[in-house]
């Protein structure tokens, strides 16, 4: 049998939400968020339409990535942090990661885009 595991689940809308799960009843005022089982909360989410949404609580970051912590984190913390990144390629060693990394987070100067005129090209068939 799987476990779900519990969850917070919120009632968005102006109406009161009934649903059953397990031959009981389950009522969820507007506005109201509830925590519950594992089962319920994924029956609710999942297998009836009943409008709910689950609350996400967001961990606390320790602190923005530094260039001086980047030394200092471990390989599988430095990997996660650059998957953040389009840039990021499997088999970047340490030091072109943490240069990536630094260059992604310095502020960019504004550079003035330049515009040339195309040049001219001959064509097939044109004399």
């Amino acid at each position: 049998m799987v476990n779900f595991p519990e969850k917070v689940l919120k009632n968005p809308t102006n109406k009161k939400i009934e649903f059953m799960c397990g031959g009981r009843i389950y009522e969820i005022e507007p506005d109201e968020e509830r925590q519950f089982e594992g089962f319920v909360a994924y029956h609710a989410l999942h297998q009836v339409q009943t409008g709910l949404v689950e609350v996400v609580v967001e961990e606390e970051v320790a602190g923005e990535v530094t260039p001086n912590n980047l030394r200092e984190m471990k390989w599988n913390e430095l990997l996660k942090e650059a998957g953040r990144y389009a840039w990021f390629k499997p088999g970047m060693n340490r030091q072109e990661i943490e240069e990536a990394i630094e260059n992604e987070r310095r502020p960019r100067e504004k550079t003035e885009e330049v515009r040339t005129a195309p040049s001219a090209k001959k064509t097939k068939g044109s004399k």
